[in-house]
C-alpha cells in the first residue's frame, strides 16, 4: 500500500502530500516525486464534479516518497523527506510519459500524446509539479 498520496490543492498553488495511515496532510511541496506510483480517480467524485461543474479533490496519485523540492512541514506534523532534490536531475534525464486529467473530459488520468489509459498501472516514479505537469517512468 502506498504511504502517501499527491494531489494539487487549488486553494493555495502547492501539491499536497497525505499520509494514508492518519488521512492528515503532512506537508505542501511545489515539486516531488514518488517510487511505486500510481493514478486514483474516485468515480463518484468525478461524477460529483460534473453535476456541480466545480472542482474538489477526487483524483490524485499514490506512492512513496522518493524526493520534494520547496517542502513546507503542515502544522508541525511530520513527514520523512528524503534527499532532496537528487532524484529530480535522474529523472530529467530519462524520457517520460506525460499524463494528464481533466474530469470533465476523461474518467481516468491518460497519457497526453496518445489518450491512453493509465488506469491500473503502476509506475516505478511519477514526478508530480505544481503547475499540473505530471511524468511517468
Amino acid at each position: 500500500m502506498a504511504a502517501y498520496i499527491v494531489y494539487r490543492n487549488l486553494t493555495n498553488g502547492l501539491l499536497s502530500v497525505k499520509d494514508c495511515k492518519t488521512k492528515l496532510v503532512v506537508a505542501h511541496c511545489d515539486q516531488i516525486v514518488l517510487g511505486n506510483a500510481h493514478t486514483v480517480v474516485n468515480e463518484s467524485g468525478r461524477l460529483y464534479v460534473i453535476k456541480k461543474q466545480k472542482k474538489f479533490v477526487h483524483a490524485y496519485v499514490a506512492g512513496d516518497i522518493v524526493d520534494m523540492i520547496g517542502a513546507r512541514q503542515y502544522k508541525g506534523r511530520s513527514v520523512k523527506i528524503p534527499r532532496i532534490g537528487m532524484y529530480q536531475k535522474e529523472l530529467l534525464c530519462q524520457e517520460g510519459t506525460s499524463i494528464t486529467y481533466n474530469p470533465f473530459k476523461h474518467e481516468t488520468f491518460i497519457e497526453r500524446e496518445t489518450g491512453q489509459s493509465v488506469a491500473g498501472e503502476k509506475f516505478n516514479f511519477i514526478h508530480i509539479c505544481k503547475t499540473g505537469s505530471v511524468t511517468a517512468y
